[in-house]
This record gives structure tokens, sequence and C-alpha cells, in this order.
């Protein structure tokens, strides 16, 4: 879809204001699922009706054709700056108090999921996926929540990030993601597309017990670190106490890997509906090394110099 005319819609509280009535210069939001705080900045003019926006105050920004708007981005003011004839505001997704949040908390026999909504605690969560049995975890206070939770991701091949409202997700790579049609002339603007080589994706071992003897056998460590068909290198992690946990941190890993051997970016005129994790399909783009991508970060921009773009970060869409 084309958006001809791009506005914003800014939600303080229970106030609504679209961009002309909150009198927004600029609005940038940054979106990711690779463990970053979505991001948004607004450039006020000095005369803005939420001008007074101080720290710690909700918003929720929605983008798009007007009377059509899309919500994007949820969260709390961080910092609000007074410049010559304009205020800026920087806010933070609703997920950054949990990088400052501290627990100390331990777990055994105990699935991902469980584990990943012990941590968030009464933050919001949009959703959590991760049907993953851990024999052991523990965090303490050495790090903040968001930590532990980054570390949990990349351990199992999971993504975390926020929702449009804010929410926390904690989600793996989708089977069946949500699909858009990018057309050359049309909604694409601009691309840059590449191979690469990428280093191998590191291997997984389960550690002491249960591993090829089964769950209720113990067995000695091998020496060679666990490389096999998912990389030279492999980890010993004592959360990983069975051949089934450390085959499917293996292929998380091994798929990520895969995906990695291409990126670009690609610049459309406005695609407010993208989060990341879907799929784009190209149309007319000739001589790219793939039709289909995969979004990994997405960055809006609406100003008047250059309406509505929305610059897209993207991987290889291969599982």
């Amino acid at each position: 879809m084309i958006i001809r005319h791009p506005v914003a819609r800014v939600t303080v509280g229970s106030r609504t204001f679209s961009s002309a009535e909150a009198a927004i210069a600029a609005v940038d939001v940054r979106l990711s699922s690779g463990g970053e705080h979505d991001a948004l900045r607004l450039v006020l003019w000095s005369t803005s009706r939420i001008a007074d926006l101080a720290p710690g105050d909700s918003l929720l920004v929605a983008l798009g054709e007007a009377g059509d708007e899309v919500d994007v981005w949820g969260g709390e003011v961080t910092r609000a700056e007074v410049v010559e004839g304009c205020v800026v505001i920087d806010a933070l997704s609703h997920t950054a108090q949990l990088s400052r949040t501290r627990l100390s908390l331990s777990w055994e026999d105990q699935r991902v999921e469980q584990i990943v909504r012990d941590l968030v605690g009464a933050a919001d969560i949009d959703e959590v996926d991760a049907s993953l049995t851990l024999s052991w975890f523990a965090v303490d206070t050495q790090r903040p929540v968001w930590g532990h939770l980054r570390d949990l991701a990349s351990l199992i091949g999971a993504e975390v990030g926020a929702s449009a409202s804010g929410g926390v997700r904690f989600v793996p790579v989708a089977a069946a993601p949500n699909m858009h049609r990018l057309r050359r002339g049309a909604e694409l603007v601009r691309w840059q597309l590449a191979d690469q080589v990428v280093a191998e994706a590191r291997g997984a071992r389960a550690y002491a017990a249960a591993s090829e003897a089964g769950a209720s056998q113990w067995h000695w460590l091998k020496g060679d670190g666990g490389g096999g068909a998912h990389g030279a290198t492999g980890v010993l992690a004592g959360t990983l106490r069975t051949q089934e946990a450390a085959d499917a941190v293996a292929s998380a890993r091994g798929a990520r890997r895969t995906r990695r051997t291409r990126e670009g970016t690609l610049v459309t005129c406005g695609s407010p509906e993208m989060r990341p994790g879907d799929v784009v399909v190209l149309s007319g783009v000739q001589g790219a090394v793939a039709d289909r991508w995969r979004v990994r970060g997405v960055h809006h921009r609406l100003d008047g110099a250059h309406g509505l773009h929305s610059t897209l970060r993207v991987e290889g869409a291969g599982t």
C-alpha cells in the first residue's frame, strides 16, 4: 500500500493528538528483535500541546495514512530536552524497565517460557513462546533482567523485543511469519542486498546427565567439545542435560547462521505495518540474490521535508 498523506497519532495517557494538533516536526521510531529496546524520538515545536512531556510519561505512537494509522510503538519518556524553538523527546519501549531491574533467582527442570515470565514479573507481556526445558538456570543481581533475557534468547535461538504497545515478546523465528510484498517503483524506493561469509555456528552438547544414554542415565564428558554438523566449535552448557535439548539449540543456531549469510537494507515509501520478524517478498528487483527477506529491524521517519520513509534491515529468509 502506498501512503499518500502520512501522519502521526500520539496518545499521552487518555489524550490523543494528531501530528498537526501536537505540532510534531519529526518522528523517528526504531524497532528491533535483537535485544535492543525499541526507541522513539519526537521533535516538537515549542508551541506543541504536548511540549510539557516529562520522563516517566507513557506514550503510544501510530503512523500511516490519515484516518488509517497503525500503532508502531509504545513506551515511556526517558529524556526531555528544550532546544532553540523545539522540544526533543526521547523514549524507550516498556521493556526498558527490565534494564533497571535486578533479581536473584534459580530454576530446576523448568520450561524457558516460565523462566521468562518469572523474570519479566509485573511488566507487560505481549507473547512468550519457548517450550524447551532447562535442567538448571540461575540469575543474580550482577546484571539486569534484560541481560538475562538476552542470554536466554541467544542460548535457544529465540528473539526478544517489544510489541507495538511496548510489551515483551520472547518468541522463536516464526514458521509462518506475516508476509509483505514490495514492488520496485511502487512501495520500494531503494535497496542494497548482499551475500556474505559468516562464521560457523557454534554447536551444543548435553552436559553431565541424560545425554545419549537417556534422561535417567549419567555419562562421561567427551573431549572434543561437541562440534558436530552444526559447527566445529561446541558449547558445553550446564543447562542442557538431554541430547534432545542440545540438538534443538544447535539446530536453532545453525538456522540463524544460515539466515545471516545474506543481509541488506530496503527503503520504502512508508511501511508502518512492518514489524521485526516479518518477511518481505520483492517484485521487479533484477539481480537480487533472493526474493524473500526477513526483517530484523525497522526505522520509520516522518518529517515535513520527506514525508514517511521506512528503512528495513533484512537478512535471508531461509531457516
